[in-house]
């Protein structure tokens, strides 16, 4: 997957997390995070916070905790 792509990003995110609100949140949060100054989890050549918590999320290095045990 080139990260040049955001369509192609989106796409395989929805496939790690199909439930898109829980993505939107997911990623929406990751994305304050980055901005906040953590470090991205993954290179990149996109430059907004957002597409770059797609990206980590399509390439699985988001863990994502629920209240479920």
């Amino acid at each position: 997957m080139k990260d040049g792509n955001l369509e192609e990003v989106l796409n395989q995110a929805i496939e790690k997390i199909p439930n898109k609100y829980e993505l939107v949140c997911i990623a929406a949060k990751r994305a304050n995070q980055i901005t906040s100054g953590y470090t991205p989890l993954v290179e990149s050549k996109f430059v907004k916070p957002a597409s770059i918590a797609l990206l980590e999320i399509a390439k699985d290095k988001v863990k994502i905790e629920t209240g479920e045990e």
